[in-house]
């Protein structure tokens, strides 16, 4: 009877255990629920990507061969930053998806707010256009663009289509 009571006092702090931990966890989902919203508020009331059915602001910006960018017809936009590690990861195949498509139908933005993106460049201008967008020249700005990998197709200067990865986007007619 003495090893039934010790075993049932056994579960019982288990549970007690188990739900005092249970509480720990919540509070510190709480907490960092709490630290999002804030972040969100403090960035414009909500995590900024492109719309599908929003026009492109005005922006005045050039690739890097001197092109002024505009957007006639359907391009495909790729937002990307030296600093993301997916970015980094996913180079090889944005460089082999881009060369797959027209050249005048694909723009990358390479983000130049903390380094130049020499790597970056070099790799994707043989393929493709690219621009490099510091954080007061307004591409990532007329786009909405405030994580990076981002994608998204224009046409005729209105977004139909955003995905997180180039390679999700609908083909270019």
């Amino acid at each position: 009877m003495a090893v039934l009571i010790a075993i049932g006092i056994l579960v019982g702090a288990l549970c007690l255990l188990d739900l005092v931990l249970t509480f720990g966890v919540i509070r510190r989902l709480r907490e960092h629920t709490e630290t999002l919203e804030r972040l969100v508020s403090e960035n414009g009331g909500t995590a900024k990507a492109p719309v599908v059915g929003q026009p492109v602001r005005e922006f005045t910006a050039s690739t890097v061969d001197g092109e002024p960018i505009s957007f006639v017809g359907t391009t495909a936009v790729v937002f990307v930053s030296p600093e993301c590690e997916t970015c980094r990861t996913d180079l090889p195949d944005l460089v082999a998806w881009a060369g797959a498509r027209n050249r005048e139908r694909v723009l990358v933005v390479v983000d130049t707010t903390f380094s130049d993106g020499a790597d970056f460049t070099a790799a994707l201008e043989k393929v493709t256009r690219v621009a490099l967008d510091r954080s007061s020249s307004g591409v990532r700005e007329a786009f909405d663009v405030q994580a990076f990998p981002m994608s998204c197709v224009v046409v005729d200067g209105t977004v139909t289509s955003v995905a997180s990865n180039f390679s999700r986007l609908p083909a270019l007619v």
